[in-house]
Parts: C-alpha cells; structure tokens; sequence
C-alpha cells in the first residue's frame, strides 16, 4: 500500500504522543508512541505490515497499532512528508528522538528529564491546537 494513503490515514485517525511513566524511584520516563485505532482490522494489519509495531483488541473491540521507539521515529519520517493536520507534532516527535534517542533505560541527567518535560508538554500544546 503506498505510504501516501497510509499518511493520511494517519493524519485523520492517528495519535502522536511523548508518553510520559513513572517509574518505582517516581522518576518520570518518556517515549515516543504513535498509535490508531479503528474497526477495520485489515488496515490495522497493513499498518502493522508496513511500519512494524504491534497490534491488539480494545477493550471497546475495535483494533489498535501501535509503535513506539525507532519504529516511531522511522515511521515518522516516512510519512511527514505526507501530513498536513499533524505535520507539526510528527517534526516535534522526530527532533525528540534525534536529541534523546530510543531507550526507555538510558541514565539520563535531570536536565534530560526537564526536556523531555518540556517536549511533552509541547506535544500535548499542539494536540489542543488540532
């Protein structure tokens, strides 16, 4: 399937997010995620196919994908070029990972964590702005 239609499937039912977990200590982690959900399986399949990730059944019986790490980021760039309502948060989402890397066990400083803070919340700003 070409990545054009996948994209803008994506900028229409699609999520982007810096997820953010505490951890035991009460330290905060973050992680890029992208994620759909729908009914249609056989889309949910194709994603899955074409970006790697993982699919499974809410709780509501529709179908998820969803991905996280370098295969957010990879998807990412391969379909940005193709998003308009997303565009910005699909940049913001691959400047985060070009700074910070994939790994949920990488030591980070405090300032790290700050940042990715502050990332956070800026993905959650342009969430609202959609």
């Amino acid at each position: 399937m070409e990545i054009a239609y996948l994209a803008g499937l994506f900028d229409g039912e699609g999520c982007i997010s810096i997820q953010q977990s505490k951890n035991v200590k009460g330290i905060f982690n973050y992680c890029l995620k992208l994620i759909v959900h729908m009914n249609c399986k056989e889309i949910i399949d194709i994603l899955q196919e074409t970006f790697g990730g993982s699919v499974y059944i809410r709780k509501d019986k529709s179908y998820a994908w969803e991905c996280t790490g370098t295969e957010a980021d990879e998807t990412l760039k391969l379909i940005v070029p193709y998003l308009i309502e997303k565009k910005k948060q699909a940049e913001l989402g691959i400047d985060y990972s070009e700074i910070f890397g994939y790994g949920h066990r990488i030591k980070r400083t405090k300032t790290d964590r700050e940042l990715q803070a502050l990332y956070h919340l800026k993905m959650q700003m342009l969430k609202r702005k959609e």
